[in-house]
């Protein structure tokens, strides 16, 4: 009875040690592509990572990298309707989780935006992306190309924003440059 019970515990062992690199491992986040996530305990994380494959820029083009995460309503349990939803991304570490891990990040609280500057946008460039939840929640997360317009003083602009999009813009005035103003 020992004996049988030692084997049916080291096959559980041995299964754990064998599933624990897969529950590990980011999962892969497409350029357009939205995703939905569920975040099934309090103070959890997911991550993914997303790498850029003939990303539709030159040296001309003025897009930015741009990381969204919404928070979705839903019956997880929450102590609130909302969880409050962040944001972290680096290039360097696989699964950032806080300030201190990631290169950008985003704390406040409801849905969080990155905006990222082209010139880390480039072909093979590789982003580690990690959602955090401090309650139980679902969410949403998508990663896209948004174009800046510039804005130049003295000049008139008209822009339409479509409800649940966001803008970049490019102020310039005779004295500053202002490189990220976003409008959603």
């Amino acid at each position: 009875m020992i004996s049988l019970l030692k084997k049916k515990t080291s096959f559980l062992v041995f299964l754990f040690l064998l599933l624990l690199p897969l529950s590990l491992q980011n999962k892969e986040l497409l350029l357009d592509q939205e995703v939905e996530g569920s975040i099934q305990i309090d103070d959890g994380y997911d991550f993914y990572s997303i790498t850029l494959k003939n990303p539709p820029i030159d040296k001309e083009d003025t897009y930015n990298l741009i990381f969204k995460v919404e928070e979705q309503k839903g019956d997880l349990g929450q102590r609130d309707d909302f969880s409050d939803v962040d944001i972290y991304v680096s290039m360097e570490n696989t699964m950032p989780q806080n300030s201190a891990s990631a290169t950008w990040f985003s704390e406040r609280y409801g849905d969080d935006l990155i905006t990222i500057s082209k010139k880390h946008i480039r072909e093979g460039a590789t982003f580690h992306i990690g959602v955090y939840c401090q309650f139980r929640c679902k969410y949403k997360l998508k990663a896209y190309l948004n174009e800046m317009i510039e804005i130049t003083e003295g000049r008139v602009n008209s822009y339409l924003i479509p409800k649940g999009s966001s803008m970049y813009f490019k102020f310039i005035t005779k004295d500053h440059d202002y490189e990220q103003l976003s409008f959603a």
